[in-house]
């Protein structure tokens, strides 16, 4: 019988929007072969993004192994491993998260054959997140594949984790030129591993073509120094990204104890759609210049549990009022553009 092609239309369409219901679309697998033959590409869109345990997460790896190729079968050994399978899974990936890979398997060998198999087997590649741990060599033998440049410039989303601090963003400089969404979740190390970090992330966004997301999250060590000490490329990554006019997106969650954020950049930000600060020290003399800033674009704007800190000698209460201020008229200059706005704060302001 004939399938009529409006069916598997409209089943497309459904299972795209199922496309983070993950029980839903498992359950679609066994209603029938059409209907199979329709989720498994949603569901094998992100195969490292569904948020399973551990242990029904591992099960994943045996049949991407079942996808490499004979040689490398016959090189690691493999049995018990199936050589057919009823689709090509490979080919359907979009979103590769090499961090997790390297959580579920220890062995070099097996995620080098995994990842290079992904790399050349996938029809597009559009995410890819990474960790800092990440074998530096393991990571050149991958992205020297044969006509691999031409996959990574077609990504477009990168996730990048600092634990580690073995892969940095100066050996990512190399590959990728066309990130457009841009997540760093940043681990406190002692205070040069730090700096380079900056260094290198503030020329990794220098080389982005049509950068619009970017997403910072400062986590704060329990017990360490190096948090209270400051961070000379701090003010720079600011400037760096209002350098990038194509900006829409900017979050920043936490930053160094003794650092200050410049809101002196935004001028630059004329396309800006939604600026988010949380957690972070904002100098008080430096928020002034919030009454002459007009972002046409920005609708979404919050300021969460953030430091308002200043040594201008101004007595505690003009400070706070005048803090309020500054905020108020940034609102009112973006009163008929801005529609989402979220200001708490828990902390006082402080000298």
């Amino acid at each position: 019988m004939t399938v009529n092609p409006f069916l598997n239309e409209i089943l497309q369409i459904i299972f795209n929007n199922l496309d983070d219901d993950i029980d839903s679309l498992f359950s679609s697998l066994f209603v029938n072969k059409n209907w199979c033959e329709n989720v498994i590409p949603v569901l094998w869109r992100r195969p490292f993004g569904h948020n399973l345990e551990t242990t029904k997460m591992k099960k994943i790896i045996p049949i991407l192994l079942s996808q490499i190729s004979l040689q490398e079968r016959i090189n690691l050994g493999l049995e018990n491993i199936p050589t057919k399978t009823m689709f090509n899974y490979v080919w359907f990936i979009q979103q590769f998260d090499i961090s997790l890979l390297c959580s579920l398997i220890y062995d070099n060998e097996y995620i080098m054959a995994i990842s290079k198999t992904i790399f050349m087997k996938t029809k597009r590649l559009d995410e890819l997140t990474f960790s800092g741990n990440f074998k530096k060599k393991l990571c050149k033998n991958i992205f020297t594949l044969p006509n691999l440049q031409m996959l990574l410039n077609h990504i477009t989303k990168l996730k990048f984790n600092t634990y580690g601090f073995n892969l940095s963003f100066s050996d990512l400089s190399i590959y990728f030129k066309n990130i457009k969404d841009l997540t760093v979740e940043f681990l406190f190390e002692e205070y040069k591993n730090n700096l380079k970090f900056f260094e290198d992330l503030i020329e990794f966004i220098s080389v982005q073509n049509n950068l619009e997301y970017f997403n910072l999250n400062v986590n704060p060590p329990m017990f360490s120094d190096d948090y209270n000490r400051h961070m000379e490329k701090w003010r720079g990554l600011f400037f760096k990204l209002s350098e990038s006019h194509s900006i829409k997106y900017i979050m920043i969650k936490g930053c160094f104890n003794g650092e200050q954020t410049d809101l002196n950049f935004l001028f630059n930000c004329s396309n800006l759609e939604e600026l988010h600060l949380d957690s972070m020290i904002i100098d008080f003399d430096q928020m002034i210049c919030l009454k002459d800033i007009y972002l046409p674009k920005l609708f979404s704007f919050s300021l969460l549990d953030c430091f308002i800190i200043s040594g201008s000698g101004k007595r505690y209460e003009e400070k706070f009022f005048k803090w309020l201020d500054y905020i108020m008229e940034f609102l009112k200059n973006h009163s008929n553009n801005l529609k989402e706005l979220k200001i708490i704060s828990y902390r006082e302001l402080r000298e």
